[in-house]
């Protein structure tokens, strides 16, 4: 069963409203998890960097298993 028209849209501007809020609530947490989100950012352009001096079928695999520790580790430490 398919979402109503429009509603996906309203329940990401609604989500993102509340994460506005609690930033606001937050300024500090909020300053820092930003620098985090920097460097990780800046880990894994250098993570490419290196895949990509690799051969397609390699990169291939190693972007794969690269994505899934990424999303595995997240799961165990921000949702377990």
């Amino acid at each position: 069963m398919r979402p109503k028209r429009g509603l996906t849209a309203q329940i990401a501007i609604s989500l993102l409203k509340k994460v506005v809020e609690v930033e606001r609530a937050h300024p500090e947490a909020a300053a820092r998890i930003e620098g985090l989100k920097k460097q990780v950012l800046e880990a894994l352009v250098g993570l490419r960097t290196e895949i990509n001096a690799l051969s397609e079928t390699e990169r291939k695999l190693l972007t794969v298993s690269l994505m899934n520790f990424v999303h595995d580790k997240a799961d165990q430490i921000l949702v377990e």
